[in-house]
């Protein structure tokens, strides 16, 4: 028995979260011993939740209904070329922390795996290019036995290389609307840091998403409560994989390849082999 899905299977009545209809009504709701010879605990827990379903009221069965199918729309050929690949990142998470770090490592010794598989969509490439915030979509789905296991994307925000406040600092953010297994909204925010720093970094930095997870969905550019926080990372093999699943619509699909690689690779640059600032020196 518990609060909230993050707390236990089923609430003060005994239902189940995310199982409208679902009872448990035996010794196992209760979160702890309450002594010896629990019979009439048991009882009187069950006594409650029968009362408590004959207090709803019943709702009218549903009159099927055969109407005409209408045919779907086409869906509309995207007017700019697009660009789309599959990204698949793992993990761990832990409920109740706010820092990614700490999240990982207490989420890792507990087992609480984390993951997701998103395919991003860049709709239109000379946009996304010349845009500020260079933005994507993102569609697919979180696995995370802590909320209730598979968990499909509502709406999805992808933003790469975004410029920061801080000099020679670029991120590429991901921002996901979910549903937990009691169906509350959740958000997950996520962003990966690309900056160069002493040492071979590009990897580490491209391939280190530090998450957290915002109570309700959150819109982009807002800040929210903070439920749980961890980090994912992209393991070798799974970004192989990723290498296949580039894919170019539209209008000259070459093109779009080699536009959006052209970006990806002076973005890179201009982080990882900007020229070094000149040195102040006086005259001898």
């Amino acid at each position: 028995m518990g609060r909230h899905v993050h707390e236990g299977v089923v609430n003060a009545y005994g239902e189940s979260f995310g199982h409208p209809g679902l009872f448990v009504v035996d010794g196992s709701q209760m979160p702890g011993p309450v002594g010896p010879n629990p019979a009439f605990t048991i009882a009187a827990l069950a006594d409650r939740a029968v009362e408590h379903l004959l207090d709803q009221p019943r709702a009218s069965r549903p009159v099927e209904r055969h109407d005409p199918v209408e045919p779907e729309p086409e869906a509309k050929t995207p007017r700019g070329r697009s660009v789309r690949f599959t990204e698949q990142m793992k993990g761990y998470l832990t409920l109740g922390e706010a820092d990614p770090l700490t999240g990982w490592r207490e989420g890792r010794l507990l087992g609480h795996r984390f993951m997701f598989e998103l395919t991003i969509e860049v709709p239109d490439v000379e946009t996304f290019v010349d845009a500020g915030d260079h933005p994507g979509t993102a569609e697919g789905y979180v696995h995370c036995d802590l909320l209730g296991g598979r968990l499909p994307v509502e709406t999805g925000w992808f933003n790469l290389f975004v410029a920061t406040a801080v000099a020679g600092t670029r991120e590429m953010r991901y921002r996901l609307w979910l549903r937990d297994l009691a169906g509350a909204p959740v958000t997950l925010y996520g962003f990966k840091e690309v900056r160069d720093d002493p040492g071979m970094d590009l990897w580490r930095d491209t391939s280190t998403l530090y998450i957290t997870l915002l109570r309700g969905h959150v819109p982009p550019g807002q800040e929210g409560e903070v439920i749980g926080a961890g980090l994912l990372r992209i393991l070798p093999r799974d970004f192989a994989k990723q290498l296949t699943t580039f894919r170019a619509g539209g209008a000259g699909p070459v093109v779009s390849m080699v536009r959006f690689g052209a970006y990806f690779g002076k973005s890179l640059r201009d982080v990882y082999l900007a020229p070094a600032a000149p040195r102040g020196g006086t005259d001898d």
